[in-house]
This record gives C-alpha cells, sequence and structure tokens, in this order.
C-alpha cells in the first residue's frame, strides 16, 4: 500500500481540507468538510484519469498530481505574505494574486520539468505516500482531539431565579422582527470616534414611534456571545459550563441553536423564520424558514476557497465579496413577505455589516479590497493589510447604506400590515472595532467595542419598562413580560469582554463602561 503510486495524490487532495478545519474546528462543525473533501477529491481523480489517458507513468502522473494540488492550496499563503501591490518601475505595478500566480506557475513548471528528467523512484513515491500519510493523521488527530473532548452536555440549572412559564400559553401574539446589525455602533461613538452624524435615522426611528435605548451598551464583545447570551435572556454562565481556558465555541453556538426564547416561541406557536449570514453561528439551518441567495458559502468554505487561486484565476461571475452583498441585499429585500399569515412569526435578521468586510460605499455602490475575504474585525482586519483609517472611513461610509436599507426595510414592514403590527428590535450586537486588540484586554477602547445602537418597536407604541441604559438581554426580557406571558426578573444590566483565543475567560468591564458615559 506504501508503494502504491496513486495514494499520494488523494492524501494531498485532503491534507488542506483536514488541515483547515482543523484549524478552525472550534469554530466550525464536522459536516462542513465533507461537499469539499468530496470535490477535490473527485479533481483529484480526474486530474490522475486525463494523465492516465496521455499515456503519463503512473509515478509521474501521482506526483504530477500531487504538486498541482500542493501548490493550488499554497497560494493563499503566498499571497498573505506579499503587500497589496508590488511596484516593478515607475508607472508599472503588479497586483499581489499575480505575482503569486506567476511564482505558482514558475515552481509548477520547475517541478515538472525535474519529474520528467528525473524520472521517479518507488522509493520517493514510497517517501512521499508516508509524509502524506504523516500529515494527513495529524491533521485527523488535532480535529479529533476538538471533537472527542468538545462538551455538549455542560446543563445548568438556572440558579439565580425560577421563572415561571405559564402552561397556558394562548394569546393574540404580535408578529417579532429582530434585526442584528453586526457591530452597529451607538450615536456618541458614531460622532466622537467616526466623526458621523446619525441624527438622520435615528430621527425616523423617534418618528415612528421606536424606543432607543441612548445609553446601551451590549452584554459582550463577540457576535457568538453576544447573540447568544440575548436569545437565551441570560449571561453566558448562567447558560452553560464553559471552560474558562477553552478555545471551542462550538458548545456556545449548540446553546444559541437551541437558544430559550426560540423554544417559548415555538411554545406559544410561532414560526421561526431565518436567513443566511455566511455565519454559521448564526445560521438557524433547522428554522421553520430558512431563506438564502442562490449561493450562500459557509465562514470554513469561505477561508478554504481564500487558500486558492480560483477567486483570482477566473473570471468568477460571484467574488466572495459578492456573494456577501448578496447575503445582505437578499435580507433587506425580502423582508416584507417573510412572516406567515396563518401563525405568529420571529424573524431573525443577522447583517454582518457595517462590520467588517466592507463592501458598500454609502451610496451602496459595491466596493472590494484586493485582498483575502474575511470576516474578522478588529486587530484581525488590521492583520488581513487594512489599516485604522481604512476601517475609519469605510465603516462609516457602509454604516450609511445599512441605515438607508433598515429604515426602507422598516417602512416595507409597516406597510405590509393593516393592523396588529409587530415588534421591532434592532440592535448592535456590539460596537465597531478599530480599536480592537484580540489578544491584548488594555490596549481595546472598551467604550467603542460595547456602545451599541438598541431601538424597539412595539405595537402599543408605549415604552413601558424599557430605560435608556439597558443591555440586550433585558430588552428581551422586558418584551417577553409584555408580549408572551413570562414573569422574568430584570438582570443587573453588566458587560463583558473576553479575548478571541479565550471566548469564556471573561473580564468585567461594567464600571469602566459606566464611568466613561458620565
Amino acid at each position: 500500500m506504501l508503494r502504491h503510486p496513486f495514494l499520494s495524490p488523494f492524501l494531498f487532495a485532503l491534507f488542506p481540507i483536514l488541515f483547515i478545519y482543523s484549524q478552525n474546528a472550534y469554530e466550525a462543525e464536522l459536516r462542513e468538510i465533507y461537499i469539499p473533501a468530496l470535490i477535490v477529491l473527485a479533481v483529484t481523480f480526474c486530474l490522475l484519469l486525463v494523465l492516465r489517458v496521455f499515456k503519463v507513468q503512473k509515478r509521474e502522473a501521482s506526483l504530477l498530481t500531487a504538486s498541482i494540488i500542493f501548490f493550488f492550496f499554497l497560494f493563499g499563503n503566498i499571497l498573505a505574505l506579499l503587500p497589496e501591490s508590488i511596484k516593478l518601475f515607475d508607472g508599472f505595478t503588479l497586483k499581489n494574486s499575480s505575482v503569486t500566480l506567476f511564482v505558482i506557475s514558475v515552481c509548477l513548471l520547475t517541478v515538472f520539468y525535474l519529474i520528467f528528467k528525473f524520472k521517479p523512484s518507488e522509493k520517493l513515491i514510497t517517501i512521499i505516500n508516508i509524509i502524506g500519510i504523516v500529515l494527513v493523521v495529524m491533521q485527523i488527530l488535532q480535529g479529533g482531539y476538538v471533537l472527542a473532548t468538545r462538551d455538549y452536555t455542560g446543563e445548568l440549572e438556572e440558579q439565580a431565579e425560577k421563572v415561571e412559564i405559564l402552561k397556558t400559553i394562548e394569546g393574540d401574539f404580535p408578529d417579532i422582527y429582530f434585526f442584528v446589525l453586526d457591530g452597529y455602533a451607538r450615536a456618541d461613538v458614531l460622532r466622537d470616534y467616526y466623526q458621523y452624524d446619525n441624527s438622520e435615522f435615528l430621527s425616523f426611528l423617534r418618528d415612528n414611534n421606536f424606543y432607543l435605548a441612548d445609553s446601551s451598551t451590549s452584554n459582550y464583545a463577540q457576535t457568538l456571545l453576544s447573540v447568544a447570551a440575548t436569545l437565551n435572556l441570560n449571561y453566558i454562565p448562567e447558560i452553560g459550563d464553559f471552560y474558562h481556558l477553552s478555545h471551542d465555541r462550538m458548545p456556545l453556538a449548540k446553546k444559541l441553536w437551541d437558544n430559550k426564547f426560540f423554544t417559548m416561541l415555538k411554545e406559544r406557536g410561532y414560526e421561526i423564520i431565518s436567513y443566511a449570514t455566511g455565519l454559521n453561528y448564526t445560521e438557524f439551518v433547522d428554522a421553520d424558514k430558512f431563506l438564502s441567495p442562490n449561493i450562500s458559502l459557509s465562514q470554513y468554505q469561505n477561508i478554504l476557497l481564500s487558500y486558492t487561486p480560483i477567486p483570482y484565476l477566473f473570471d468568477l461571475e460571484k467574488s466572495q465579496y459578492d456573494l456577501h452583498r448578496d447575503r445582505i441585499l437578499y435580507a433587506f429585500d425580502n423582508l416584507a413577505d417573510a412572516a406567515s399569515d396563518k401563525k405568529p412569526s420571529f424573524v431573525f435578521i443577522h447583517v454582518i455589516a457595517p462590520h467588517p468586510p466592507f463592501v458598500f460605499d454609502a451610496q451602496g455602490r459595491p466596493i472590494e479590497a484586493d485582498r483575502t475575504y474575511s470576516i474578522t474585525d478588529g486587530t484581525g482586519f488590521m492583520q488581513h493589510g487594512g489599516s485604522v483609517d481604512e476601517y475609519i472611513q469605510q465603516y462609516r461610509d457602509q454604516l450609511a447604506y445599512i441605515s438607508k436599507l433598515t429604515q426602507k426595510a422598516i417602512n416595507d414592514i409597516f406597510e405590509s400590515y393593516d393592523d396588529n403590527k409587530p415588534i421591532i428590535v434592532i440592535q448592535g450586537d456590539h460596537g465597531p472595532g478599530s480599536q480592537t486588540h484580540w489578544n491584548l484586554v488594555e490596549q481595546t477602547d472598551m467604550h467603542e467595542r460595547f456602545s451599541i445602537l438598541n431601538a424597539v418597536y412595539t405595537p402599543d407604541n408605549k415604552s413601558g419598562k424599557f430605560y435608556h441604559s439597558m443591555t440586550p438581554i433585558n430588552t428581551f426580557r422586558i418584551i417577553s413580560n409584555k408580549f408572551l406571558k413570562t414573569e422574568f426578573p430584570l438582570l443587573f444590566d453588566s458587560s463583558y469582554f473576553s479575548t478571541f483565543s479565550y471566548p469564556y475567560s471573561f473580564y468585567n468591564v461594567t464600571e469602566k463602561l459606566n464611568s466613561s458615559k458620565k
């Protein structure tokens, strides 16, 4: 078996699929690798078949195929080492993607020449097969360790409270629209950090009887943590027993997918409607309706694609940035008719904007950075070739357009209801990240990161128990008590920062944020 000439191409085909998964296993599900693995293995088989049809010897065909696959997936690593453009002489520059393609082409031609000149021996084939086996086994062990040690059972009893949910859950419940506008900042942060006046959009909300919590802060600084806490109506330590040094986000993702608020809604006859986001945490694929444009890649698939020259080598009809734009526009364009006519509906809209990647200017025209597609924020944005000045300008422009889309969506929603208007909640899951350092707490501007838009419209046009400093957890507790027949006590409004590497190691920044409001 170790001497089989066709073993190494399939091993080298599987290696990048498994490697990227093992590096992202704390944030991805195993099922996400199935389709890419099948595609790559099928392409490998076809390459070998074509070479054999053209009478290329088995060993040469094996090494040629393995080399093509190796350099194909090496593309993204070389690209990341180069600046966005390279100046050769006055008036002539090359994009980093063009330089990378040239380097890989030269390397491939050199390898091809050596293969045909020196004719690979059986011993060389055996050595390469062993290398391939070692590489694949290492990734299986690394990814397998994450899966084997993953704890989905960390259920906790409600320690802080015993909440009585009424057993007879009948009534005329309103539709609910929940907009999560990723990274949407509070007005004062937009003014002080981004030199942006958001009064036009906020006036529109007030004129339409939205309550604006103008001192609101998020409970957490990362999307998964924030949305999981919001929809479970509680802080993360009360949702599950997560080890503070764990890197693994998937157990919390499961808590989000099986969240308490959705359970309550289903008990009241609600239909859950969700949209594709490109972020696996917030894609409720098991919702009653999961709406998506024709093509939508997962976060893992986007990372995998960014390692290859596919987005650069071919004039693709849709780039990764185009697909991101499509998801955003699809959600906004398909809201008015989303709700069911027969039962109450909860419509969840998570828009990864104004958060990076920045794909719209202020007028909604498409923009696209000449760098690898990424949805990273804070220092992650800088590490992918961005700058603070670029972040500030493009965040401000994208926010302006997202505000216009949100305003239109709200008008469309209102026009689709004659009576029994819905509840509409519009929140940032956290603030922007031009001054967020994912590994150094003391270098992160907490005021920028935690200050969020938090606006609520209710059918009775009464602010009720809403208050200016309420956090998302209490926003949904108030809504639940008022419209879903629950009796949740309000919790103390707290905010917790954690680094990206250790999402469950929390720093309480509540006092720091409160002092910054004064």
